[in-house]
């Protein structure tokens, strides 16, 4: 019986994880992240690592203007809500 070979798996790497990375010669990497269960490796050849980094980068620029869009609206939640207390208390 042949059939396709489906693998479906789900890591969180969360700060405070162990990550360690092994050169595999010129044409590949090993990356593990592992810290109070069992590690969990990554392959990657060249390729697959350069797409990885580029995609990982624009991610990382999106989260930034992200958390820069929600820090400017909790300052301006934060002023308002001030200046509504003080007009309270005039």
């Amino acid at each position: 019986m042949y059939g396709t070979l489906v693998v479906n798996s789900w890591v969180g790497i969360h700060e405070g994880c162990d990550i360690k990375y092994s050169v595999n010669g010129s044409d590949g990497v090993y990356v593990t992240a592992s810290g109070k269960a069992q590690p969990f490796e990554f392959f990657f050849d060249a390729e697959a690592l350069r797409k990885f980094l580029e995609l990982g980068g624009k991610a990382l620029a999106e989260m930034d203007a992200l958390a820069a869009k929600e820090e400017a609206e909790w300052d301006a939640r934060e002023r308002a809500e001030l200046d509504q207390a003080a007009e309270q208390l005039a």
